[in-house]
């Protein structure tokens, strides 16, 4: 038996496992950094900062893609694959109506469709839901607050200047000159 043979699917094997455990350590890195905003220090001198979250995600992906470039039969971290598809087929499997034949959604499916829309609404909305005191434009958006907070301060008092609004004094209906969102208004009138 040829000795480099022998070494050779070894050194591979440890070559994708160091992989495996490199892409979750770079996903982990991902993970702090957005949620944190990242981190800078000066260890010896040496500058070190991670401010944006793009980046370990890139190497994540490179590493992946290098990964599936090198071993397509192994499974990540030594898991075999039909573990992971037995898995999402068990989660996936619906139970069927016994006289109609629909598919029955679980409660564990309606909680992971749930947790799946949060997740994604927190990842598209996280720079505002983390700067709610942002305005990102200083036109329409202002203008809006000024909208809810007329309306939200009229129905605290005397409704009759309702439509009379401050904004082009003493021109009389000067909210009805624009949208005047009365539902979202008084949907954030409790909360203003």
């Amino acid at each position: 038996m040829d000795p480099e043979r022998s070494v050779k699917p070894h050194s591979r094997h440890t070559t994708i496992r160091v992989l495996d455990w490199l892409i979750l350590a770079a996903a982990l890195v991902t993970l702090i950094v957005r949620f944190t905003g990242g981190f800078y220090a000066e260890p010896w001198g040496l500058r070190v900062s991670m401010r944006r979250f793009e980046r370990p995600l890139l190497v994540a992906a490179a590493l992946i893609l290098l990964r599936r470039w090198l071993d397509r039969e192994t499974g990540f971290l030594g898991i075999p694959g039909s573990r992971y598809r037995a898995v999402l087929l068990a989660t996936v499997r619906l139970d069927t109506d016994s006289l109609t034949g629909v598919p029955i959604p679980s409660r564990i499916h309606a909680a992971a469709g749930a947790i799946a829309l949060l997740v994604v609404g927190l990842g598209m909305y996280w720079v505002q839901l983390s700067h709610m005191e942002w305005v990102p434009d200083l036109g329409d958006p202002l203008f809006s607050m000024w909208r809810m907070g007329w309306i939200a301060r009229q129905l605290s008092g005397d409704p009759r200047p309702f439509f009379d609004a401050n904004i082009f004094y003493p021109t009389p209906l000067t909210l009805t000159f624009s949208d005047s969102m009365l539902l979202p208004s008084l949907l954030a009138a409790p909360f203003l």
